[in-house]
C-alpha cells in the first residue's frame, strides 16, 4: 500500500510573522522569505474580512535557514508595516493540516488519515477549529489516498494551491 509519509518533526524551522500589511498575500510572503533560504510552506492567516489578519507562518527547509530569516526580517518594513519574526514551536492545527495537504498536492485524504499525520493538538477545540477550516475550503467526496475508502476527503488541487 502506498502511504503518505509521516510529518517529520521540523522543530525550529517554523516562523511566526506578525505585522504583515492586510493586503499581503501567501505568494508575497513566500517570495519575501525565499531570500533567506528554501520556503517549504507559507500562509498568511485570513481575517474576518477575507484580507490578511496581519500575521502568518513560514516554514523554512532547515532550522539554520529559519534563524537566518528571523534575523533578516525581524524589524523589516513591508508595505509601511514593521514585521516581528520569531521561531514558533508549531503552527496551529488548521495550518498543519493545510500544510500536509499542500505537501501531498493532488492527493485526497480523509479526516482520520490527516489526523494521524498531525502533531498532537493542544486541546480538542483547537483540532475542531482546524478541521472546520478544512471543511470550509477543501472538502469533496472521493477515495482517500491512504486508507482507500470512498468518503468525505480533503485535498488541495494544483490549480487551487493555497500558495497562489
Amino acid at each position: 500500500m502506498d502511504v503518505a509519509p509521516k510529518r517529520e518533526s521540523r522543530s525550529g524551522s517554523t516562523l511566526f510573522v506578525d505585522g504583515l500589511p492586510p493586503s499581503f498575500t501567501n505568494l508575497q510572503l513566500k517570495e519575501l522569505f525565499a531570500v533567506a533560504g528554501i520556503v517549504l510552506w507559507s500562509r498568511v492567516v485570513a481575517g474576518a474580512t477575507g484580507q490578511g489578519s496581519g500575521f502568518g507562518y513560514v516554514e523554512m527547509n532547515t532550522p539554520d535557514e529559519a534563524q537566518k530569516a528571523a534575523k533578516t526580517f525581524d524589524g523589516y518594513k513591508a508595505g509601511g508595516c514593521s514585521l516581528a519574526v520569531m521561531i514558533s514551536n508549531r503552527a496551529p492545527q488548521a495550518l498543519q493540516a493545510e500544510r500536509f495537504l499542500e505537501l501531498n498536492l493532488g492527493k485526497a485524504f480523509c479526516e482520520l488519515c490527516i489526523r494521524s499525520h498531525l502533531e498532537t493538538a493542544a486541546s480538542p477545540t483547537e483540532l475542531l477549529d482546524g478541521f472546520s477550516y478544512l471543511y470550509e475550503c477543501h472538502r469533496c467526496q472521493a477515495i482517500c489516498f491512504e486508507c482507500h475508502k470512498l468518503t468525505q476527503v480533503f485535498a488541495i488541487t494544483p490549480k487551487f494551491s493555497a500558495q497562489d
